[in-house]
């Protein structure tokens, strides 16, 4: 079996949770995958921008 590895960047964790949880369902469906926040995906690279604000409810909020 070939494992693909997918992953998907965001600048910041969207306010309306439907917008990544397409992904979330589609990575459950598939392979797996991982979404990563705080990084902006340029033209031919990343950009790590780092998440503003208590991370800790950010992290509650993904979690719920």
């Amino acid at each position: 079996m070939v494992k693909k590895n997918n992953i998907e960047v965001k600048k910041e964790v969207p306010a309306e949770h439907k917008k990544y949880l397409k992904s979330v369902v589609a990575f459950a469906n598939g392979f797996g995958g991982k979404i990563i926040f705080g990084i902006e995906e340029k033209k031919d690279s990343f950009e790590v921008c780092g998440l503003s604000g208590d991370i800790f409810k950010i992290k509650d909020s993904i979690t719920n």
